[in-house]
């Protein structure tokens, strides 16, 4: 399971990750969300945050539907 998590948390932190929102509509505890955080450079950026890791049901729901896996 902490694989799981491992693999789950580097799609939404990658570079790579184009904020399409498909891995927070697909969650069925609605685990996730966008929230803006603020670069070193000053710059403004939307993230992807787990809201509580602890209840992940390990479904891969998020996975699936990642552009990234793909």
């Amino acid at each position: 399971m902490i694989n799981f998590l491992v693999e789950v948390f580097a799609m939404i932190k990658s570079k790579f990750c184009v904020q399409c929102g498909l891995c927070i509509s697909s969650c069925p505890k609605k685990l996730l969300r966008f929230s803006e955080i603020t670069t070193e450079s000053g710059e403004k950026k939307n993230v992807i945050i787990s809201t509580d890791p602890d209840s992940c049901l390990f479904c891969g729901a998020c996975m699936r539907v990642c552009p990234l896996r793909h």
